[in-house]
């Protein structure tokens, strides 16, 4: 009996044929992986990518492995900064704000942050007892509110300009936000002009610094949750399962779960080829977003 299920074994082993790594990659179905638009609303919207550059937190076993350093030095420097100041700011440029009392609500009509920018919410704006946006006077009212609550007395603002949102320029404003749209709704269609001072801080990327770890790295834009043979899973887990050495981070997609997946490219288990295949069908699905094709994309 024991040589009869010894011979089994072992004739099942020569016949049952070896499942690649790639097949067993291929068992996880990926959640789809879209990054929201670029609103008015800034601070949901915006990738605040410079927040990735200190304090990150890296998961699981190869996280503290000597191997990653390399991206670990690329990401806490990957994002350039560039301050400057303006004299003589228009103010007519800003496109997104960091706060409102209008952003997120829980009614879709009086939500703002649906709005592409500050201008097509101005331009959406009703005119009410305490906001106005059509005469000489409602435009100098603006302002005073501005000034009091947005701006306040020192006439400075801060700014912030994100290179990989096509030159998204922030105010980083605490109020003054519905009266700042309705000032940049008279300035574009009524040919008015308003100018302040302004610390700008412009933040790009660095693509000498990101694209050398590429050679040797997968960076990947994942949802952690998936499907397993239609059964709910974790990629993290199953990659763990298969033995694959990574490591994930989060990511400031203030909207979104992502993690950032980092894989190198040399693996004992898995080839180099059916990574590769593997990362492209699921980019090609949408499944997966290459991270630096993501930022330096829509990069001036």
């Amino acid at each position: 009996m024991e040589f009869a299920h010894s011979l089994r074994s072992i004739l099942g082993l020569l016949i049952s044929p070896k499942i690649s790594a790639l097949d067993e990659l291929r068992k996880l179905t990926l959640k789809e992986v879209s990054i929201p638009p670029v609103t008015v609303d800034g601070e949901a919207s915006l990738i605040r990518l410079e927040h990735m550059t200190h304090g990150i937190s890296w998961t699981h076993v190869y996280g503290s492995s000597p191997e990653l350093q390399p991206v670990k030095d690329a990401i806490s420097a990957f994002v350039s900064i560039e301050n400057t100041y303006d004299e003589h700011f228009d103010f007519k440029k800003l496109q997104s704000f960091s706060a409102s009392k209008s952003f997120m609500t829980w009614s879709e009509s009086s939500n703002a942050s649906k709005y592409k920018d500050a201008l097509e919410w101005g331009q959406n704006m009703w005119e009410g007892d305490n906001l106005a946006f059509t005469t000489d006077l409602d435009f100098q009212n603006n302002i005073a509110h501005l000034m009091g609550e947005g701006i306040g007395s020192s006439g400075e603002i801060n700014v912030s300009i994100y290179a990989w949102h096509d030159e998204r320029i922030l105010w980083s404003n605490s109020g003054g936000s519905h009266h700042g749209a309705a000032l940049i709704r008279q300035m574009h269609t009524q040919n008015r002009e308003f100018y302040c001072k302004a610390k700008i801080t412009r933040y790009s990327i660095n693509k000498h610094v990101l694209t050398p770890v590429l050679d040797d790295f997968y960076l990947l834009i994942v949802d952690d949750d998936c499907l397993k043979d239609g059964e709910k899973y974790y990629l993290s887990l199953a990659l763990s399962d298969m033995d694959i050495h990574f490591s994930t981070c989060g990511l400031p997609i203030r909207s979104r779960n992502y993690q950032l997946l980092v894989i190198p490219k040399k693996q004992d288990v898995v080839t180099k080829n059916d990574l590769d295949t593997w990362v492209a069908e699921n980019i090609a699905a949408q499944r997966i977003l290459d991270f630096a094709q993501f930022v330096l994309k829509n990069h001036k």
